[in-house]
């Protein structure tokens, strides 16, 4: 569950309610100021600021103070505040107001009534709504929901776990604080802790947060006083707005004022809890290669070590179950295409003959309602990691010979019980170990029939001159950029990124990265000029900054952030301005375009240099930014979407690529609290979550459009260029039956690295030995080396995570395939699949089901 957003500040609270919220935390002479306006608002809004200063014993400075920290710019909107509340409190005065000795009854009922509505309505007006949004998504998302309040609080307490229940969410409200605190030890980073104390200061509720966020749990203060010592221990806080009265306690009041705040949370919890069921039914009679049955349990046991991995599928899901061997159904509190994918595409099983023993303990674990963060889940890990696994067992028409494996070549032998093990006739597929420097010399030879390899300008003519290969060029949706970390100066600078991107001429670095089998990128959005057509609108593409090539304007701009020019140097802060690009040593292409990009910047006057680094170390030097600047992908691809690429770009993608609310490395540093392009204020995870809520295409596009904007003008990352695919096929010695490039339904549409035409191909049995072959299919991966590669699928070293297409879906096919050309899911190992209400009523959207 994450955590990145904290303690958002209200930005809508009325000035009274704003000043009694924070007026136990005022200075003396603050306080003075303060208490001056609640008594007196029309007053003090007639009062100059020196004639304020003296009523109250105090400097102009403190009353400037004053302002500033409950959000004005100065005295003038100070007043003008005060005397809009001024006006609305002469209009409550007939309703409410303080109860006095001799009041009359219907006095008395008049001025309760009013005063509590008073407090829902203050309430109201001054309470975040991005941080009620954001307990909701954190309470929808929490394995269990504790809750505790003292005194008048645990009414409250009470009352929302009392409607959590009532929505089948886990949830606990305790009365005795050494009940509360001993749960809250329990707790993990999968749960919330909410915390109800009107005055902020109860000790039993501070010790019940602190105790829960030490245990890793995500942490809400209800409150009536913003900087009330529990509100420093709370990860979100919520305030209410209650007063005394003279003759009555504020217990009434706030506990009116703490009850809208809950029935609004019960609210926004069951907008987001409309949980859907997606049933897939498995074609029968497939098997493992040890002769057992591939059964829907396998998928489940799969999700079990998914679920104490915390993966973020588990954030949307809430079961997953077999209703039969044949039959695997998923709950989901909030579907989406990305993650529809995720459950239909991605994931594929180990077989139950192995792994049983395993699936079957995190089940009961899971059952029982434990935090994947637990001892003993983390345990179950440990051993399963330690795993000893002696032989390879897939359920696809394929399985890898352990005996056959070397440093440069493995098999794998037929498993007639298979995915389509009778379609298939292949005697074997021998998988060749390597990059483009070893398989190029092969696929001259005819000693390969498919490799997903890039390959340089000089590679792809050599094999264009081979008449028995044809190259597939299709878009990647992946590419090159610049990355920038932001925690150095200047390239916090907005304008000097754009600076960069004005400098690079991204035509010639493509060319000398990839040749032709690269585009330089146009629109610079954060994703593949392929989706622009059909996310963008025609207002929002012509508005956008292409960054032609123009060295003027970028030293206008880095003149404007502080850098000058000497001759033909430029200097920041009076030294030589330069800095070192990192790149990966072992992708061609990559380090081929840090190095154009490190020549065009030094052509320039800067003093750049390239650090190359192992790819295997990408992933460290990311999550730690341990770069000045890093040339990295601009763009991914898997699942097909925008909000991909934006994630990938925007927030922490797969390795922590940006995440300025860390406590510790940040990666880019780029700010997620942003402007859109009309002016308002915009938090990026915010808008990356409505990017793929539901099935409203329209409302993802209106998020899709606002962070490519932001992306267009803050550049977090440059982009350079996409990446198209040079995938070479051959038309024998080996290998026939290739679907024509222009099929109308098939294959050539897709993505090389999602759901690979050839993988397709060879599954359905398209694909066959040429006549007189020797029986075999040939392709490459660069799969992990003896000895140090195991069988365990889920270890750290595990042979099939560094297989590639088609080798990888070969022994192990996925449920379905996505087709590009046809915008649906195409049936493999599931032989249909639907998608309904858990109650079984249908649910708007698409056409759903295959």
């Amino acid at each position: 569950m994450s955590k990145s957003a904290a303690k958002h500040e209200p930005v809508d609270r009325t000035v009274l309610a704003t000043l009694r919220g924070i007026l136990p935390n005022l200075s003396r002479s603050e306080a003075r100021v303060a208490r001056t306006a609640l008594d007196h608002p029309e007053g003090t809004a007639a009062s100059t600021i020196a004639e304020l200063a003296r009523r109250c014993n105090t400097s102009e400075t403190t009353v400037i103070r004053l302002c500033r920290t409950i959000g004005f710019n100065g005295y003038p909107e100070f007043r003008l505040a005060l005397a809009a509340a001024a006006a609305a409190n002469r209009n409550e005065e007939q309703l409410s107001g303080e109860i006095l000795p001799d009041d009359t009854t219907a006095q008395i009922v008049r001025k309760v009534a009013g005063a509590d509505a008073r407090a829902i309505t203050e309430t109201a007006e001054q309470v975040s709504t991005r941080s009620l949004e954001e307990v909701a998504r954190a309470i929808v998302a929490a394995r269990r929901i504790d809750l505790f309040g003292a005194g008048a609080s645990s009414f409250a307490a009470q009352e929302l776990q009392s409607k959590l229940h009532r929505l089948g969410l886990m949830s606990h409200s305790f009365a005795d604080p050494h009940f509360a605190i001993d749960s809250a030890g329990t707790l993990g980073s999968n749960d919330v802790a909410v915390g109800l104390s009107h005055s902020g200061s109860t000790k039993d509720t501070i010790r019940y947060l602190e105790a829960a966020a030490k245990s890793g749990a995500t942490t809400v203060a209800v409150t009536n006083y913003p900087r009330a010592p529990i509100a420093r221990r709370a990860d979100i806080v919520l305030t209410t707005a209650a007063r005394e009265t003279t003759f009555r306690s504020g217990a009434m009041a706030s506990r009116i004022a703490q009850l809208a705040l809950v029935e609004v949370i019960f609210v926004l919890v069951a907008q987001q809890r409309v949980n859907t069921a997606i049933t897939v039914n498995l074609k029968p009679g497939i098997e493992w290669s040890d002769g057992t049955r591939l059964t829907a349990h396998d998928f489940v046991g799969l999700w079990n070590v998914k679920w104490a991995q915390q993966d973020p599928s588990w954030a949307s899901l809430t079961d997953v179950k077999a209703s039969s061997d044949t039959q695997l159904v998923y709950e989901t509190r909030d579907l989406s295409p990305n993650l529809l994918q995720q459950l239909l595409r991605w994931y594929q099983p180990a077989p139950s003959s192995l792994f049983g023993d395993i699936y079957d303990r995190l089940g009961q674990l899971r059952a029982v309602g434990a935090s994947p963060g637990d001892a003993k889940v983390q345990a179950v890990l440990d051993d399963l990691e330690a795993l000893e696994v002696d032989r390879a067992v897939t359920y696809g028409p394929y399985v890898i010979d352990p005996s056959s494996v070397t440093t440069q070549q493995l098999r794998m032998v037929k498993n007639d019980g298979g995915y389509n093990g009778d379609k298939i006739t292949f005697d074997h597929v021998d998988v060749v170990w390597g990059r483009s420097e070893q398989t190029v010399p092969l696929l001259l030879r005819n000693e390969l029939d498919y490799t997903t390899d890039a390959f340089t300008p000089t590679d792809v003519k050599a094999l264009e001159a081979n008449p028995h290969l044809e190259l597939i060029r299709t878009p990647l949706s992946t590419g090159t950029g610049i990355w920038f970390n932001e925690s150095i100066r200047p390239f916090d600078d907005k304008r000097f990124r754009q600076a960069i991107a004005l400098i690079i001429d991204r035509d010639r670095n493509a060319k000398v990265a990839l040749g032709e089998a690269a585009k330089p990128v146009e629109y610079m959005v954060g994703f593949s000029d392929t989706y622009v057509d059909g996310w963008l609108s025609d207002e929002v593409v012509a508005g956008l900054d292409t960054y032609p090539r123009d060295l003027d304007a970028a030293a206008r701009l880095l003149v404007e952030v502080g850098l000058s020019k000497d001759k033909d140097t430029w200097t920041y802060e009076g030294e030589a301005f330069g800095f070192e690009i990192t790149a990966p040593s072992d992708f061609p292409d990559f380090l081929a375009s840090g190095k154009d990009v490190s020549e065009q910047l030094n052509a320039f006057g800067f003093d750049t240099r390239v650090r190359g680094i192992p790819a295997a170390h990408r992933p460290d030097t990311i999550a730690q930014a341990r770069y000045e600047v890093m040339l990295d992908f601009s763009m991914v691809s898997t699942p097909s979407h925008p909000a991909t690429s934006l994630g990938w770009n925007l927030a922490e993608g797969h390795f922590g690529t940006n995440k300025p609310e860390a406590s510790g490395p940040k990666g880019l540093n780029w700010p997620w609290h942003q402007r859109a392009a009309d002016g308002t204020g915009v938090y990026i995870p915010d808008l990356l979550n409505q990017a793929v809520a539901g099935f409203d295409q329209e409302r993802q596009k209106r998020a899709v459009e606002k962070l490519a904007q932001i992306f267009n003008d803050q550049l977090p990352v440059v982009p350079i260029f996409e990446r198209y695919t040079t995938d070479p096929i051959a038309h024998g010695p080996r290998v026939t039956g290739w679907l024509p490039k222009d099929h109308p339904v098939y294959v050539y549409k897709n993505n090389q690295g999602s759901d690979n035409y050839v993988s397709i191909q060879f599954l359905e049995g398209i694909l066959q030995p040429a006549d007189g072959s020797d029986g075999s299919f040939r392709t490459s991966a660069p799969y992990a080396q003896p000895p140090t590669y195991v069988l365990n699928q889920f270890a750290a070293h595990s042979i099939y995570a560094t297989m590639t297409s088609p080798s990888y879906d070969i022994t192990l096919p996925p449920l379905f395939w996505y087709g590009e050309a046809i915008d649906a899911y195409i049936p493999a190992v599931g032989e249909s699949y639907s998608v309904a209400k858990v109650d079984g009523s249908p649910i708007p959207g698409p056409p759903w089901g295959q």
